[in-house]
């Protein structure tokens, strides 16, 4: 088995801060793939997979902003089933292409195509009630994404963290394109009943040193903080739209019931070590959801199960899972968006 069932502008500091950051060099947006990052990724996956992720970098118009593009690379994999729809993955908070390489490299060695954005920090866009949003600005990025990669078509979806409020708002603004997709939401943000910025901030402090943690299991590990650097490239280049994005996920709640009525099939994964969003806290959110038709699951490594060392799908899935350990989640989300998946041996060496 593979699953478990079950308004803000910055202070005059902050932006001393950005101001800084950007003259000194401090925090850099990342033109190009990091080369260690990189060599990482061929010892472990086919060259041309990788090739697609770091040397072929494609950028979609974001639709009624004259100019402004998303970056995204579209990675093909191999022996991918006739007529498979591709898999969007949608960026959590401050995520980018590098951040998540592995986890797409992975799904393509197991056949699936994959779309991975990076981001586009311009400006704040205002929402159908005139509000200036985050979440829409992300949505609207990400529905230009998904245009100009399958040419007006659609996609299966893996949301990551604040992806699952991005999707929400994707789905929203176009209910019709997403009646057929599977949809998997990877430990998201939005299913915690009473959260406050202060109780987020603590579990933040939290995850980071459960990522931190060497001793844990990490199959692709990040040891010189490439990702980390890359994330807060992109949260210092707007420092109000990131406060934007911090309001978000605190105050903002994933309407399962509806969101469930604007796809094909809804489910969440939440990863058994996740100091972020542990199940414990959101579990009042997805039995609810669940009676709406909503499918609730744990990423397990079976051959962790099968030799007795784990139990309920522990053994070091942190947060960020899909990214250190991207075996186990791949293999998960395709038993979900393949109906007629069986387990492919990873090409990965």
């Amino acid at each position: 088995m593979i699953l478990l069932w079950h308004g803000f502008g910055c202070s005059a500091a902050q932006c001393h801060l950005y101001d800084f950051s950007l003259k000194y060099g401090i925090i850099k947006i990342m033109k190009t793939f990091d080369a260690g990052y990189k060599a990482q990724l061929l010892g472990r996956y086919p060259a041309d997979i990788v090739a697609n992720i770091t040397d072929d970098l494609q950028h979609a118009p974001i639709a009624g902003q004259s100019g402004q593009t998303v970056p995204y690379v579209y990675v093909r994999g191999h022996n991918v089933p006739e007529g498979a729809a591709p898999l969007l993955y949608v960026p959590g908070f401050g995520e980018g292409i590098i951040n998540k390489a592995s986890f797409a490299a992975e799904l393509a060695v197991r056949g699936a195509d994959v779309i991975l954005p990076g981001q586009n920090r311009h400006g704040i866009l205002r929402d159908a009630a005139g509000r200036r949003s985050a979440v829409h600005s992300q949505a609207v990025n990400y529905l230009s994404v998904l245009d100009h990669a399958t040419a007006g078509g659609g996609a299966d979806i893996m949301a990551h963290s604040y992806g699952a409020l991005i999707f929400e708002s994707m789905a929203t603004l176009q209910p019709e394109r997403f009646a057929d997709s599977h949809a998997v939401l990877l430990a998201p943000a939005g299913t915690i009943e009473d959260e406050r910025v202060p109780r987020l901030m603590r579990r933040w402090v939290a995850m980071m040193l459960s990522e931190m943690d060497t001793k844990r299991p990490n199959e692709f590990p990040d040891t010189k903080g490439v990702t980390g650097k890359a994330s807060l490239a992109n949260l210092f280049a707007n420092i109000p739209r990131t406060l934007h994005e911090v309001n978000d996920l605190a105050n903002r709640r994933v309407n399962y019931s509806q969101l469930r009525s604007h796809v094909g099939s809804l489910t969440v994964m939440s990863y058994a070590e996740d100091a972020m969003y542990p199940t414990q806290l959101e579990t009042p959110v997805l039995a609810a959801a669940v009676e709406s038709g909503v499918a609730w699951a744990t990423p397990i490594s079976p051959e962790k199960v099968v030799s007795g060392e784990m139990t309920y799908g522990g053994h070091g899935a942190v947060h960020d899972d899909e990214q250190y350990n991207p075996s186990r989640v791949a293999r998960a989300v395709l038993n979900v968006v393949r109906p007629a998946y069986r387990e492919i041996p990873s090409l990965a060496t």
